[in-house]
């Protein structure tokens, strides 16, 4: 009997020849534990990611999770004049543990995203890519709370007192038209944001984005797992 073995890609190829009457042999590849249950669609798209991607950080509560690659990238199709200037397509490897709420902090470029949610696409019951929406944080804030202080009266007093500083928002001015065509938004609405709820930031806020006061109008929720999405408007209540 004899064999040889060749690297061939991420795993082994080993070839076992028996000799016998009939001169059949044996042919047996060893794959890497790597490739196991990955397809050439999804093996594909993390060489992609890989050649082409930006090195990203996946940031969450505060803390860095991994070290790795994607592609953020502008949205390809506008489909209402409502969509966010700051949304971008977010495209990682399936292996990642990307979360909503997470921040991805792309490295080279100094630019924090918040990570929205994500598409998953299958094949014959596999999956074979993740395509996500992320927002990229264009500007950082000041969270300012209320806080009852002693009037020296043997009374107290709400003044605001700021509680956490250098938060990355994703933040936009609301257009006109955007507040025409989108329930929900009050007459008096300027700017909308993406913040990870773990900033616990309430309806009682004000949040300082340079030299701007805003009020937080009202708190989206529901719509992204571990993403607040705020409405907020020029906060004219005394300091």
């Amino acid at each position: 009997m004899s064999y040889n073995r060749s690297r061939c890609g991420r795993g082994i190829s080993m070839t076992v020849e028996v000799c016998d009457r009939s001169s059949r042999g044996i042919s047996m590849t060893v794959a890497d534990k790597t490739d196991i249950g990955e397809t050439s669609i999804s093996r594909r798209q993390r060489e992609t990611i890989s050649r082409l991607g930006s090195t990203v950080q996946i940031i969450r509560d505060g803390a860095v999770v991994v070290t790795t690659k994607a592609i953020l990238s502008p949205l390809q199709r506008i489909s209402t004049p409502k969509t966010l200037a700051v949304l971008r397509e977010g495209y990682f490897s399936i292996s990642e543990d990307v979360q909503g709420g997470d921040y991805i902090f792309e490295i080279d470029s100094g630019t924090y995203f918040v990570f929205l949610t994500k598409n998953e696409f299958r094949a014959e019951n596999d999956l074979v890519g993740i395509n996500s929406l992320v927002a990229r944080c264009n500007r950082v804030a000041a969270i300012y709370g209320i806080v009852n202080k002693p009037t020296g009266a043997g009374g107290v007093r709400q003044v605001f007192e700021q509680t956490r500083t250098n938060i990355p928002i994703s933040i936009e001015f609301i257009r006109g038209d955007v507040r025409a065509e989108q329930p929900g938004l009050f007459l008096n609405s300027t700017h909308r944001a993406f913040i990870p709820v773990y900033w616990n930031i309430t309806e009682l806020d004000r949040i300082k984005v340079g030299e701007d006061y805003l009020r937080v109008d009202a708190i989206d929720r529901i719509t992204y797992d571990n993403v607040i999405q705020i409405v907020l408007s020029v906060d004219r209540r005394p300091a």
